[in-house]
């Protein structure tokens, strides 16, 4: 391995290290779920067992576990589209550059047309998609390499956890709500 990497090298490195960090946040997905699991389990037997502070633990630590899982899926995601759009931008680049060599071809064979400046559009376009090609490349690798989750966007309300531990139909988990509902619909049934 020499001392200087080419171009093409220096694009397979970065593509292989974007790939590993998506696996990276994909694998920690996974984690979180299994972790929203242990606290989801948690909290039940801390109910069982009438305990109020390990219930509000489990709780809490359900609700951090969800907000780092969406908030990864955000990166996931961001991470995912920039890159589609440094390959659209790459795309382009090859495209136009095709372009450039069909149009000169049938303007040679036009003889008199001045080709160089359509040419000189031509590389303006092409320099443009590269300048874009290594935007999105920098994004990429600073989203990537950030691992900001400072964003408090994501944050799980307790309306969703209780819809994690207690169902879709739940609001409060509380048998006083259940124990309204009931009379609720005693009440119309009796009518």
């Amino acid at each position: 391995m020499g001392l200087f990497k080419s171009k093409e090298e220096k694009e397979r490195e970065r593509n292989m290290a974007i790939k590993k960090s998506m696996r990276d946040l994909e694998k920690h997905i996974v984690e979180l779920e299994k972790g929203e699991k242990v606290f989801a389990e948690a909290v039940r037997i801390a109910q069982e067992q009438n305990l109020p502070q390990q219930i509000e633990k489990a709780r809490q630590g359900l609700k951090e576990s969800i907000t780092e899982k969406k908030r990864t899926y955000m990166m996931l995601l961001d991470a995912r589209m920039m890159v589609q759009r440094r390959d659209m931008m790459a795309r382009q680049k090859t495209f136009l550059g095709a372009v450039k060599t069909i149009t000169k071809s049938i303007f040679e064979s036009m003889k008199g047309v001045n080709v160089s400046k359509i040419a000189a559009g031509f590389d303006e376009a092409i320099e443009g998609a590269m300048a874009q090609t290594e935007e999105f490349d920098g994004m990429i690798d600073q989203t990537l390499s950030s691992g900001d989750f400072s964003s408090n966007s994501y944050e799980v309300s307790d309306e969703e956890i209780d819809k994690i531990l207690y169902g879709a139909g739940a609001s409060a988990g509380t048998t006083s709500n259940i124990d309204d509902e009931l009379a609720k619909l005693e009440a119309e049934l009796g009518k």
